[in-house]
């Protein structure tokens, strides 16, 4: 059973990129699904007669099929793949261009904007199909409403800022709102939902003693993925792409593109920046081109109360493109194909999933979308 989870922000909300160090501390623009998780597990620890022995507790957090709690994001944006360039000068009036196809084939740059000869360069952030005023269609960065706030000591002798006392923080606007997706299955799916009931008041991130991280947690049933919606969509990638590029008729086509940072580790246990067919449970694929790069992890172990370890992962937005010669009827790979983008996008890749690491998304939209040069 898939849930869409919504965070109602209702005080300034910091989470914090990296460890609390330092004179000037940022804070992420998405709730990670380890905070959701850690927050909700702390809420049902400090209810009267809780237990973390508890089987509704056990099924939610440590059971086989434990929740999985994905990231949360502003209007339910996705991060920009890594492979979307946008012009530098005009970057939401004229057209983003997407490298994954054009690259696989073509081995081809794109270096300047069509629209007005400008640099084009990576974008950044969060990105949305969204409808302009003239009803057209395109993509759109969303952007995430922030305040900054500073203090000071003040040098009782001098009246002025005391040297090296000036402290400054970032935090998200109350007033948004932030959407992202639960998985659950079985019983794991009923104990979760008596434990959020209609709604539960979660607080999150750093300042709670200064009246952050106040915000409301509303979950409502979806379902579960749809195997036709997955196969209409990898068919559609693939006729888009051999009507892009020719070069791509024989061939049968399947993307993945990260959506959360993903935790994947060699055969050393070092951690990963590229997926393998082998990881996605691909036959006969070869990996045709990618864009990718590094993320650190950190986090906070709220029952220890320290610090976790900081490691590296694939950071969201990483994408990758895989092939095999076609086998002349598209239809039934295409089913073949979407019996594993179901399994990918439910179950995710990787390590730490129940926390929102690995979420992925196949034969995403944007890339024949905004293929072409």
């Amino acid at each position: 059973m898939i849930f869409q989870a919504t965070i109602q922000v209702d005080s300034p909300l910091a989470l914090t990129v990296r460890r609390a160090t330092g004179n000037d501390i940022d804070t992420l623009r998405y709730i990670p699904g380890g905070t959701i998780r850690g927050a909700l597990a702390m809420s049902f620890l400090e209810g009267p007669g809780h237990k973390a022995e508890d089987p509704c507790f056990q099924a939610v957090f440590n059971g086989p099929n434990a929740v999985r709690f994905g990231d949360l994001r502003v209007s339910h944006a996705q991060p920009w793949p890594l492979s979307a360039r946008i012009c530098a000068r005009f970057p939401d009036e004229h057209r983003a261009v997407d490298r994954l196809l054009l690259l696989a084939q073509r081995g081809e740059a794109v270096r300047e904007c069509r629209a007005c000869d400008s640099k084009m360069i990576t974008a950044e952030g969060y990105v949305r199909w969204v409808r302009n005023a003239k009803g057209a269609t395109h993509y759109s960065t969303m952007p995430v409403a922030t305040r900054r706030t500073a203090h000071v000591q003040i040098d009782p002798q001098l009246l002025r800022a005391k040297h090296g006392q000036f402290f400054s923080s970032n935090a998200m606007e109350p007033g948004q709102a932030l959407k992202g997706w639960i998985s659950a299955n079985g019983e794991a799916a009923e104990h979760f939902k008596t434990l959020v009931g209609g709604e539960r008041e979660l607080y999150l991130g750093r300042g709670r003693s200064r009246g952050q991280g106040r915000t409301r947690l509303q979950v409502d049933e979806i379902g579960p993925p749809d195997m036709n919606t997955a196969q209409a969509r990898i068919e559609q990638f693939n006729r888009e792409a051999r009507r892009l590029y020719p070069e791509f008729q024989n061939q049968l086509l399947f993307s993945c593109t990260l959506r959360s940072h993903a935790i994947l580790f060699d055969e050393w246990l070092l951690s990963r920046s590229w997926l393998e067919a082998t990881d996605l449970g691909l036959k006969e694929f070869q990996l045709l081109s990618w864009f990718s790069s590094e993320a650190g992890v950190t986090g906070w172990h709220a029952a220890e109360n320290l610090p976790r370890a900081e490691m590296h992962a694939m950071a969201s937005g990483s994408c990758f493109l895989f092939g095999r010669e076609a086998t002349g009827n598209l239809e039934q790979d295409c089913r073949m194909l979407a019996k594993i983008a179901v399994e990918l996008e439910t179950n995710g890749i990787g390590e730490r999933r129940a926390e929102g690491f690995g979420e992925v998304r196949c034969c995403d939209e944007f890339h024949f979308r905004q293929g072409g040069n």
